[in-house]
């Protein structure tokens, strides 16, 4: 996604996030004006994979808070949408109980939003 990127100073990653939403963006302007450290996509973590150890199924939560050693997933999908995502993040804390993740969604954003005077998530 073609966005205009602030100077972050609270960013940990070593390139440039390329955030593949407005949402994610908004998200990011949020945590650096409060001095969060965060980094975009770290990790990726596999669901499932064949026999043959290729991976079938994998969740890459868009931020990780280092200082809470938390990932933030967000959607703004309709709510009717999340399911797979849902599924996905069920599955995640089961086969790695000792990975925290957060999951907001469209509703939350909009709430952050309307608090921040950010854009709306499109």
């Amino acid at each position: 996604m073609g966005l205009d990127l602030p100077d972050f100073q609270a960013y940990r990653g070593s390139e440039p996030p390329r955030f593949a939403s407005q949402a994610e963006l908004e998200c990011a302007k949020v945590l650096d004006y409060y001095c969060v450290p965060w980094e975009y996509e770290p990790r990726t973590f596999v669901l499932e994979q064949d026999a043959e150890g290729r991976v079938l199924e994998a969740f890459t939560p868009d931020f990780y808070l280092p200082d809470q050693d938390l990932y933030v997933e967000l959607t703004v999908m309709k709510q009717s949408l999340v399911t797979r995502k849902n599924r996905k993040l069920r599955k995640l804390r089961q086969l790695y109980p000792e990975v925290k993740v957060k999951l907001f969604y469209e509703r939350d954003f909009e709430r952050i939003a309307a608090r921040y005077g950010l854009r709306k998530a499109s």
